[in-house]
């Protein structure tokens, strides 16, 4: 049975929404205006690959949204999801909008790199000594350079 043909646009539009549910993956139990039920619908879904609509992300992660669209007015913030989580627009919307949040939760709250020391598969140690969780499984070994939210390996850089 032959493939049918994917759309490059589809396709695309796919790989943003599932890089920014990965990394938004750690923020799902933060979420106080959906269910315990739905929470674990959305982590699981995320985990198995499920295609999320545009509309339901946004409304599963109105925050984040909400701080792009304070970083990149006036634009669609779904053309900056790869900068606002790979490069600094995450990082810096920390300081915008968390006066009462204190720096600890602001330092846990970065995105980083490290550098993997030891996979145990549903963890990793890292160069630091830190140990961060692996929920994608993913395959990695001594000194591959990862990124890391919220204590969790979202992918190998």
């Amino acid at each position: 049975m032959s493939k049918m043909p994917v759309d490059d646009k589809v396709s695309k539009d796919y790989k943003i929404e599932r890089l920014f549910l990965r990394y938004a993956y750690p923020c799902v139990d933060q979420r106080t205006k959906i269910s315990e039920e739905e929470k674990i619908s959305i982590k699981e879904g995320i985990l198995s690959g499920k295609r999320y609509s545009r509309e339901d992300i946004e409304r599963f992660f109105p925050h984040a949204f909400e701080k792009m669209k304070l970083i990149y007015p006036n634009e669609d913030s779904w053309l900056h999801v790869e900068d606002f989580w790979r490069g600094e627009g995450h990082n810096n919307s920390l300081e915008l909008d968390h006066e009462n949040m204190n720096e600890t939760m602001k330092e846990f709250c970065r995105v980083k790199t490290g550098i993997v020391k030891k996979n145990y598969g549903e963890y990793l140690e890292l160069g630091d000594g830190k140990k961060v969780l692996n929920p994608f499984r993913l395959e990695l070994k001594e000194g591959d350079m990862i990124r890391i939210h919220q204590a969790c390996v979202i992918e190998k850089v």
